[in-house]
């Protein structure tokens, strides 16, 4: 029993068989987590391009700089690449997770 816990294998069951469970959960939980930073930087670009359009306001009544204002268009094009980065992560993660259950269905 001892040696149960510290394989974290069920008794009886060689360590192997467990193994294949345990790395399918890691690779679904690299999918939600992946999923979830999708989500935020979707937001964080919406919120980015919300700031673009007032500082366009305030530019256009000259209540900021251009510099202002080209610093808001920057954190616009820095959220879509972070927006991008977390996609292509996130595909990476559900195109491991797919691979992952073919190789276990196969």
């Amino acid at each position: 029993m001892r040696l149960a816990i510290a394989n974290k294998s069920e008794p009886g069951r060689p360590k192997a068989e467990n193994a294949a469970p345990a790395a399918l959960r890691d690779l679904y939980d690299a999918v939600k987590t992946g999923a979830k930073d999708a989500d935020l930087a979707s937001e964080k670009t919406a919120l980015a391009r919300k700031t673009l359009e007032s500082q366009a306001i305030r530019l256009k009544h000259g209540l900021i700089s251009r510099n202002a204002y080209l610093d808001s268009e920057d954190e616009v094009r820095a959220a879509e690449s972070a927006e991008k980065a977390a996609l292509l992560s996130l595909f990476k993660a559900m195109n491991d997770y797919s691979w992952a259950l073919r190789g276990i269905m196969e």
